[in-house]
């Protein structure tokens, strides 16, 4: 026996209008004639139509694929939706104008294409905090170990790499900045647009005075934006250089009162000492050609006013030197 199965069929148009005349039922399917579609009944007026083959302009959520997606030509967000940040989810940004992502553990979001960051453990023995900056004391597994930096020394500054964007537990493991933006921390006291200094006095601080010898000058970044609460930096770390870390230099166990002088044959400036004898300029009277004389006639003193004059004798191979009262000292 043949059996036929009918459904009702019609017009999107026609749809629409049982749906605004409350005439659909739920679980009811329909046929969509003008787009060989079909639907199904949700309620008395609402339905709910499905892709065809070769359709993907109706697709409206993925939820509970457990597969992949092969060959997909692009994804089109939805640049007006106001999505919340979560764990493993990929959206639109408006305000920064790219896509981000939620970040492990959910309070770091990255936005894609505008920061670096890498996941480090902290090794200091209390937690550090979201905006601290920190510098690098080994490795545990496949992660970094930190500890906050400060710009006293060069141990604890040479190794400054980043600054962390979420407060990690001492022992634990969290998300730190190499490059980009870090929102949301306290820029108090940090003008807008200033340069930002990692600070001497304060362990993993931040400041825009621009640290002076000996303390070292690490350049974190630039001010964003200063708040006590929403501040952020743009992090570009320059660690900056020791004068014995430029390639050219070979500096060996400095002592006092040694300079650098360039040594032809190994094309290096490497820190020499250098003999200086006492050399002294003998003054007598008349003027004896090649030595200076002052005006009083006192051998071993120069004497002269305070603007002095000086000029080479027409017929001689010396330089005679005008002098006044003003006592130079002795020799």
């Amino acid at each position: 026996m043949t059996h036929t199965i009918q459904i009702k069929r019609g017009t999107r148009a026609q749809i629409e209008a049982a749906k605004a005349a409350g005439q659909l039922r739920d679980g009811e399917p329909y046929l969509i004639i003008d787009e060989a579609r079909l639907a199904v009944g949700l309620s008395s007026n609402g339905y709910s139509s499905f892709a065809k083959d070769g359709d993907n302009t109706d697709i409206k959520s993925l939820t509970g694929i457990t597969g992949g997606i092969s060959t997909v030509d692009y994804v089109q967000f939805d640049l007006g939706a106001a999505i919340q940040s979560a764990i493993g989810k990929l959206n639109w940004n408006d305000t920064d104008g790219t896509l981000e992502f939620g970040l492990k553990g959910g309070n770091v979001t990255l936005q894609i294409g505008q920061e670096q960051v890498i996941r480090v453990r902290n090794e200091s023995g209390s937690t550090i905090t979201d905006g601290q900056a920190v510098y690098i004391t080994g490795s545990t597994g496949n992660h970094l170990n930190v500890t906050r930096a400060i710009a006293n020394s060069e141990t604890t500054r040479s190794k400054t790499p980043t600054i962390v964007t979420e407060n990690i537990a001492n022992n634990n493991e969290g998300f730190a900045t190499t490059a980009g933006i870090v929102r949301g921390i306290n820029t108090t006291g940090i003008p807008e647009g200033s340069a930002v200094w990692l600070s001497p006095t304060t362990a993993g601080g931040l400041t825009a005075t621009k640290p002076s010898a000996p303390n070292h000058a690490v350049l974190i970044g630039w001010c964003i934006r200063s708040h006590a609460v929403n501040g952020s930096i743009f992090v570009h770390i320059s660690n900056g250089w020791e004068l014995e870390e430029l390639h050219n230099v070979d500096i060996d166990s400095p002592t006092a009162g040694q300079v650098l002088a360039y040594n032809q044959s190994t094309g290096l400036w490497e820190n020499t000492t250098v003999n200086i004898a006492d050399e002294k300029v003998a003054v007598t009277p008349e003027g004896v050609p090649g030595y200076l004389w002052g005006s009083t006639q006192n051998d071993g003193v120069l004497r002269a006013t305070a603007s002095i004059h000086i000029q080479k004798d027409a017929s001689n191979s010396y330089i005679e030197l005008a002098v006044g009262d003003v006592d130079f000292g002795t020799f």
